[in-house]
């Protein structure tokens, strides 16, 4: 499938595709993570509508560029937020879930992810993200439990390989990205000390606020600018003044209590603090002692920053200027982590031609007028100015960071540095995108200020999640790497064995196969040893040692002992390793089968048989569903009293019937290379 709609797929694009429904069908999902700008919405789009419909799940702001793309695919999905998903379950039929910068599910806590694995049962599942590692290989775990359940913790790399689907960017196809220039950051005298010297915060009633955290999340605030530091400063004031009132008569709320009472901005919910807090467990007069210390550190805090904000925007703003004259043609896209830091800029910078400032709450020009959709059309069609002022520089917060299609721009400035890489390859990768009309993308960054970066270990701490982030892909991209090499021996889909023979050190063979599944399976021996490879990294080597070797020609022995050892392998290894992978949910499962068994058994002769058409239904469930949305239906089955109440868990699973399935194909033999010593 080359043509979509009205697209026309790239050939990395084609395989992706192919790939990936040989994934979807054989293990009932996938991870696509291609870096970004490589076109994942309409590789999505094309399995969709090979899968006959799609409930596509992603960010609020992406709402508009998937279902344009999706109209010009000519494809019928469904559409929800990942914010509705925060605050409220969502059914669907449709056979398949897509859930797009899915790495917003890596917190199996939230109430997100319970949604989203509720959601998933009896769907097969594509995750889409070109950054499913942020901090640990946990949150990769996450994510494939939303459709393997727990054994997703468990699988090893070449398992992986078969679900995850990772390509860098072809040169030839995108806007090259220039190494990041920095600028230095202006002298803000006077705040490293009072952040020293900040002495611990009170913690809420159920909860600890170790000194150390509050110090890092204001050192991370002042590292953007400090309008950031200003605002986080103010905040905690905010949150302080709100726990000395709830004290003051007696009460000590808890974090949810304190969360509820205390808005984000600078006020709070009018309320009696009696009403909405629990009762203190002990005197509250020391505790008000080291509340009040706290809040005096707070407070000088804020004198040494008030009389900062305005010259330290400037400083920045005078930056941004020079960049903007150096690149006199281009369209600029600056991105902050902090809203104020964007609100501080707009301030110095709102009278120059050009200049908008996009947040989630509102969109700011210096003409006023212009709204959202106004941005991201212009951002998205270069020569679609229809009459508006053309963008000279935005700044947005990280909303704009994620997922968009911003190919206008040209530049890309880093106003502060995030917790995580990831964050820092999704915002460059709003502008490296595949119909760039760009040759190239510059990259610049403002460094924090040293002190900042010395209380943060910023450097350290990145590199220890680029490293985590790089792992989290390692094994689709030597899946990629893999049959980069042995794809020429497979396009043409022969009817019959390709064999070759080539000379090499050891007496060897490299096979290529599609297996039961349907997937591309590489293995390779040494005859020495008998050992049979399977794995990626290692398939690698064996395959760039003979990558120039002389041809040579084959002998019929030598394929005939090659077809006997792929034979034994492959009946050896026929159970699969994602199939014997450790299931937590097990003694749910069980238990969960042995009561319905034993209420089927206790049951009246005159009940049976509608009581046995209901648990003929839930055994199916059980049998066929995985993923962590049936795990935590499991766990809450077994807890019930009733038997009804079991089955009512279990017919809670999800509205669709459909159950994925693993294709029963029989093992083809495609490629064969032998490899012959020399005599």
């Amino acid at each position: 499938m080359k043509a979509l709609g009205t697209v026309t797929l790239h050939s990395h694009q084609v395989d992706a595709v192919r790939r990936l429904r040989d994934a979807l069908r054989a293990h009932g999902g996938a991870l696509l993570a291609d870096a970004p700008g490589l076109g994942k919405t309409f590789v999505a789009l094309a399995l969709a509508l090979d899968a006959g419909g799609a409930i596509v799940v992603a960010p609020a702001a992406l709402r508009t560029q998937w279902l344009t793309a999706a109209a010009r695919a000519g494809v019928k999905i469904h559409w929800h937020s990942l914010e509705t998903l925060s605050r409220r379950p969502v059914r669907s039929n449709a056979p398949l879930l897509i859930i797009d910068e899915a790495h917003h599910l890596r917190n199996t806590a939230t109430r997100r992810y319970g949604h989203a694995a509720a959601l998933a049962v009896g769907k097969r599942v594509l995750l889409l993200t070109a950054t499913p590692v942020h901090n640990r290989p946990a949150d990769r775990h996450a994510l494939l439990a939303l459709f393997l359940g727990a054994q997703a913790g468990a699988l090893g790399e070449h398992a992986l390989a078969r679900l995850i689907v990772r390509r860098e960017a072809d040169p030839s196809l995108l806007p090259a990205r220039h190494a990041t220039r920095w600028l230095c950051a202006p002298a803000t005298p006077g705040i490293a000390a009072a952040l020293r010297a900040l002495p611990p915060p009170l913690p809420s009633a159920d909860g600890r606020m170790a000194a150390a955290l509050v110090r890092l999340t204001l050192a991370h605030a002042w590292s953007s600018s400090v309008g950031a530091l200003d605002a986080a400063a103010r905040r905690a004031t905010h949150r302080a003044a709100a726990l000395d009132d709830s004290l003051a008569v007696g009460r000590w709320p808890t974090r949810r209590e304190l969360h509820a009472w205390v808005t984000s901005d600078e006020s709070s919910q009018l309320a009696f603090a009696e009403l909405v807090a629990s009762p203190a467990a002990e005197n509250t007069q020391g505790a008000r002692a080291v509340l009040g210390r706290h809040v005096a550190a707070l407070a000088a805090l804020r004198t040494i920053t008030a009389r900062q904000v305005a010259t330290d925007a400037a400083a920045r703003a005078a930056a941004l200027r020079l960049l903007l004259r150096r690149h006199r043609e281009a369209t600029f896209i600056a991105f902050s982590r902090y809203a104020a830091t964007v609100d501080a800029l707009w301030r110095a910078l709102q009278w120059d031609a050009g200049v908008v400032a996009i947040s989630a709450t509102r969109v700011r020009s210096a003409g006023g007028g212009m709204r959202r959709a106004d941005v991201l059309r212009l951002l998205a069609l270069p020569d679609a100015s229809g009459g508006v002022t053309p963008l000279r520089l935005v700044l947005s917060t990280d909303l704009l960071g994620e997922g968009l299609d911003l190919r206008a721009a040209s530049v890309v400035v880093h106003l502060d540095q995030p917790w995580t890489p990831a964050l820092l390859d999704q915002r460059e990768g709003r502008a490296a995108r595949l119909t760039s009309p760009h040759a190239s993308i510059a990259v610049y960054a403002l460094r924090p200020p040293r002190a900042a970066a010395q209380m943060l270990h910023l450097g350290v701490r990145l590199t220890a999640k680029r490293d985590a982030m790089h792992a989290g892909t390692a094994a689709g991209g030597a899946r990629e790497a893999l049959l980069t090499l042995v794809r020429p021996w497979i396009l043409d889909g022969p009817a019959r064995v390709r064999v070759a023979a080539a000379r090499g050190e050891h007496d060897a063979w490299v096979a290529a196969l599609r297996d039961a599944q349907g997937q591309i399976r590489v293995l390779a021996s040494r005859a020495h040893d008998h050992d049979v490879v399977d794995d990626d990294a290692r398939l690698l080597d064996i395959l760039r040692t003979v990558r120039d070797a002389e041809p040579t020609r084959t002998t019929p022995h030598r394929v005939r002992a090659a077809r006997r050892a792929i034979d034994r392998w492959l009946t050896a290894a026929s159970a699969s390793q994602l199939a014997g992978a450790d299931d937590s949910a097990a003694l749910a499962r069980t238990t969960v089968a042995r009561r319905l068994n034993a209420a089927l058994r206790a049951s009246p002769l005159h009940q049976r048989a509608a009581l046995q058409a209901r648990i003929g239904a839930a055994r199916s469930r059980l049998a066929a569903w995985r993923g962590a949305g049936v795990e935590r239906a499991l766990v809450q089955a077994a807890q019930q009293e009733s038997i009804d109440d079991v089955l009512g868990a279990l017919e809670q699973l999800g509205l669709s019937s459909a159950v994925p399935t693993v294709p029963d194909g029989r093992v083809q033999l495609l490629a064969l290379l032998l490899i012959v010593p020399d005599a």
